[in-house]
């Protein structure tokens, strides 16, 4: 009797309903602390355990159970044809009540009770609890909701986790298993973020706002609506034509909204899909700005030293300042030698102190056929970067420089230094790099591409076995075989100073994640970064056409898959929805309606009759390309988007 202990409990039921309403469990959760906003303080559960569907009602006082019961069963058997044989709740009052127990002996419904003090045999209805004020609390604070939101906060819970897959139903959504089919997720927004609900036309006049600011606090179950609740009055409307600014929130502390919305669109605004869009020129624009906007965006700027003394007051810089030089002097950079007397102290001229500068760099273009390539292989792509590269380019010039400041020799203040290496700041040490490294990889057993200097190949026969890719001092490396990246990791060691970053997670502002199903790209920190630098977080978005130039883009794309042992057998497809585009590249009788054209025009029926590429006729609809090449509205956008498969990094952590 002085060690008895409660026996286990069984870890899986060994009975589930077959049929809608055979058996539906019910609990109370309450009371809180704070009223939600129609002054309840419970909320009454019932879930039927065939589909897992939950329904949930808000009350003010237990006594209400009955009444709610009433409305829940008549509810349900009017949408099913079913009637409720079990239902299934704990041994609290107001399941136990007279009212309660006649309503089920009169309906025939068996009712099963727990025993005294223990909640682990109503364990369905208990843990739904649990899961449902979970996930109430993260939607409250994720916007910093007040508490009296409480009751919108559970009843989103419950519409969200009924359309959520469970293990009980094999993978499927209750709602599937209740209502037959998969349930639509397209109208779903982030809970608690700030919206603009239209006001209706007959209650305002021309001068008046189209549009309110208010919260997201779910959805209507009687309506097509949202339930937008109005933070000044505390009063929840439903509505349709709402505006949502999903990354913004209500400030509750200054009672207002944080962010500037965006900008509203009616429907005589809207734009036609149909419309003729402009197509943009594809080269950059130097833009304007007027001294007003400087004077504006003053105070963000970052103030840098301007001379050598305020460097040295400042512990950051005069560390950086220590690192390079001794950087400089582990790699042999310089020598000190007596200054020549032949000798002056003048900038360097082009043709007399230096000849060739220029140093390639991959393009963009490169990276991505890079990245794309890996994806299709299965490849993991690697990424290394050269501490101080531009130190280790050889010079042919003769170069003499003073002592820098702050780092003269004792006794030695007359001396000048030699370079013997490259420095950063002179004109020839991108190109002198460039040099060092690509005569490096050559000794390697690489082969430099003909189409792109910046991209290496290590072949055998004609299997690619390693590639290269050099941005000044990065380099990116994918290939199958694992020993022999490895091997080329310690001979650049070998050779260069340099950080091995692993496999490649961020890339000139691209977030990289490599994975089993692929490689996914997104530039969301680079993007924020920049917002934020100019003070731009709250800007409105507006459109970016991208470049043109496909059929240029394709006969590149071809020489660089070539010279990566990746050789096309049929003609790239172009595809076009001009048909007199098409019919005048492909026919020279054309030729009377062509005399105004460019030469460089016909190198597409070269191309054609050469069958590098095909052009292909598609319906302006279905041209994807469209997505680059013009400023779309925004529906269009989404739906070319959708054709192209591109697919949210943040869905995909979700999955």
């Amino acid at each position: 009797m002085g060690k008895q202990a409660r026996l286990p409990f069984p870890t899986n039921t060994t009975w589930r309903a077959s049929s809608k309403l055979e058996l539906v469990h019910s609990d109370v959760c309450g009371p809180m602390r704070t009223e939600s906003l129609s002054g309840n303080r419970y909320f009454i559960l019932f879930i039927d355990d065939c589909t897992r569907y939950c329904w949930v009602y808000f009350l003010k006082h237990k006594s209400e159970v009955a009444q709610v019961f009433i409305k829940f069963k008549a509810a349900v058997e009017t949408e099913t044809g079913c009637k409720i044989k079990t239902i299934r709740s704990d041994n609290g009052t107001e399941y136990t009540s007279a009212q309660f127990q006649a309503l089920c002996k009169d309906a025939g419904i068996k009712h099963q009770l727990t025993n005294v003090y223990t909640p682990q045999q109503n364990g369905v209805s208990e843990r739904k609890n649990r899961s449902l004020m979970d996930m109430a609390r993260c939607l409250l604070f994720e916007k910093n909701l007040p508490k009296t939101i409480w009751a919108e906060a559970v009843n989103t819970a419950v519409y969200i986790q009924n359309r959520l897959p469970t293990k009980a139903l094999a993978h499927k959504t209750p709602s599937e298993a209740w209502f037959r089919f998969k349930p639509s997720l397209a109208h779903m927004k982030v809970f608690g973020c700030l919206c603009y609900s239209q006001v209706p036309a007959v209650k305002r006049d021309k001068l008046s706002k189209r549009a309110v600011p208010g919260i997201l606090t779910g959805y209507s179950m009687v309506k097509k609506g949202y339930r937008i609740l109005d933070p000044l009055t505390n009063k929840i409307q439903v509505s349709r034509d709402v505006v949502f600014d999903e990354k913004a929130c209500w400030n509750w502390e200054r009672n207002e909204h944080e962010a500037i919305p965006e900008e509203l669109v009616t429907d005589q605004f809207e734009a036609d899909q149909n419309d003729p869009e402009m197509d943009v020129d594809d080269e950059p624009v130097k833009g304007t700005r007027t001294l007003a906007d400087v004077y504006e965006r003053a105070h963000v700027a970052q103030e840098e030293p301007c001379c050598f003394e305020e460097a040295e007051a400042h512990q950051g810089w005069k560390q950086a300042m220590d690192d390079e030089i001794a950087m400089i002097e582990k790699n042999k950079t310089w020598e000190l030698v007596p200054g020549p007397t032949n000798r002056q102290g003048f900038s360097q001229k082009y043709g007399l102190d230096y000849i060739e500068t220029f140093a390639p760099v991959a393009r963009l273009d490169t990276i991505r056929l890079l990245i794309a390539l890996a994806a299709q292989k299965q490849w993991k792509i690697h990424q290394l970067d050269v501490k101080s590269a531009f130190l280790n380019g050889f010079l042919e010039e003769e170069i003499y420089i003073d002592q820098p400041q702050g780092f003269v020799v004792s006794g030695k203040e007359q001396m000048v230094y030699k370079l013997k290496k490259a420095l950063y700041g002179l004109k020839q040490a991108p190109r002198a790099w460039y040099t060092r490294i690509d005569s490096y990889l050559l000794s390697l057993g690489f082969e430099r591409s003909i189409s792109e200097p910046t991209l290496y190949v290590k072949k055998k026969q004609a299997e690619t076995q390693l590639i290269v890719s050099l941005y000044v001092d990065d380099l990116l490396v994918t290939g199958g075989d694992r020993s022999m990246l490895a091997d080329f990791k310690a001979k650049m060691k070998d050779m260069f100073e340099m950080s091995d970053l692993g496999q490649m997670i961020y890339f000139l502002g691209m977030e990289v994640q490599q994975t089993h199903s692929g490689i996914f790209l997104g530039q969301k920190t680079f993007a924020v970064k920049i917002l934020s630098k100019f003070s731009m977080e709250n800007c409105k978005p507006t459109s970016t056409p991208m470049a043109a130039g496909a059929v240029n883009q394709a006969i590149w794309l071809r020489k660089i898959l070539g010279d990566l042992n990746l050789y096309q057998k049929e003609a790239t497809e172009i595809f076009c929805d001009n048909k007199s585009a098409i019919a005048i590249a492909k026919n020279p009788i054309f030729h009377g309606r062509t005399k105004h054209f460019s030469i460089k025009l016909h190198v597409v029926r070269e191309m054609e009759q050469a069958r590098e590429i095909e052009l292909v006729h598609c319906n302006s609809e279905d041209q994807v390309a469209d997505i680059f090449t013009k400023a779309l509205c925004t529906s269009r956008f989404i739906k070319l988007r959708k054709e192209l498969g591109v697919s949210s990094m943040e869905a995909k952590e979700e999955c």
